[in-house]
C-alpha cells in the first residue's frame, strides 16, 4: 500500500493536485485489496491510518508520513532542502520534529484508531528510547487507558491491575533495547519484575479482601 502510495503520488493527476499526507489519503482514494491499487474513492469518505511501527527507524519513517506531503518514494522522504539525509532520524531532525513533545502526541492519537493496545504499548516503549519526551509520565498518564484497554475487559480486572500490566509489558519491550522502566519515571508504583510477581499481587488482594 505505502509503495504504490508513492506510485500515484508519481503519476496521478489528482493525487499530484492534492498533495495529500500517507494518513489523509483514504480520504481521496480507496485500496482494493485484489488489485493491489488506490482508486479515486467515489463513496463517502474514510479516515485513513497507518499501520503500527515500533522500531526506531519506522518510527521516524511513521513520523514523516505524518507530516511529509505527496512524497514519491523512500529515497524522495529522505531529501531535505535538496540534500539527501542517511536516514530517517536525520531527515526528522533536519525538518525540526523531534523539538516538539506534540509531535510524540499525534503519532500516538493516530495510533489508538487501531484499537490494539499491545502494539500501543510498544510503540509508547520505542517513543521513550528514541524520542526523549520532556515529561514521560505527563505522556504515559495521557494514553494510559488506551494502553491497558485489553486488560480492563477482562473480569475482575482493577484498574491498578490493570496499570501493573502496562507497565510491565512496557517494561519487557524497553529491556528488549537495552533499557528498563525506572529510567523513565512512568509511576509512582514499583513495577513488577516479572508476570508471576504480578500474579501473586493480584492473590494477596484477593485474599484481603
Amino acid at each position: 500500500m505505502l509503495i504504490e502510495f508513492f506510485t500515484m503520488n508519481r503519476t496521478n493527476s489528482k493525487a499530484k493536485v492534492e498533495q495529500l499526507l500517507y494518513r489523509e489519503f483514504t480520504k481521496k482514494f480507496v485500496w482494493v485489496p485484489t488489485d493491489r491499487m488506490w482508486y479515486e474513492r467515489k463513496q463517502k469518505t474514510v479516515i485513513g491510518r497507518i499501520i503500527n511501527l515500533t522500531e526506531g527507524a519506522r518510527y521516524y519513517l511513521r513520523l514523516l508520513l505524518n507530516h511529509v506531503r505527496a512524497p514519491t518514494s523512500f529515497q524522495n522522504l529522505k531529501i531535505v532542502n535538496r540534500i539527501v539525509c542517511e536516514s530517517f532520524r536525520q531527515v526528522a531532525l533536519q525538518r525540526s520534529l523531534l523539538e516538539d513533545d506534540d509531535s510524540q502526541e499525534k503519532c500516538l492519537d493516530e495510533a489508538t484508531n487501531f484499537r490494539m493496545p499491545s502494539s500501543l504499548r510498544q510503540l509508547f516503549a520505542t517513543i521513550l528510547v528514541y524520542c526523549n519526551p520532556n515529561d514521560p509520565k505527563a505522556l504515559f498518564s495521557k494514553f494510559e487507558k488506551s494502553m491497558a484497554e485489553d486488560s480492563l475487559q477482562k473480569v475482575d480486572m482493577s484498574i491498578e491491575q490493570a496499570r501493573y500490566q502496562v507497565l510491565q509489558h512496557i517494561n519487557s519491550t524497553l529491556e528488549s533495547m537495552g533499557k528498563n522502566i525506572q529510567q523513565f519515571h512512568l509511576s509512582d508504583l514499583v513495577v513488577p519484575i516479572n508476570e508471576r510477581d504480578i500474579t501473586c499481587k493480584e492473590l494477596r488482594k484477593k485474599k484481603v479482601l
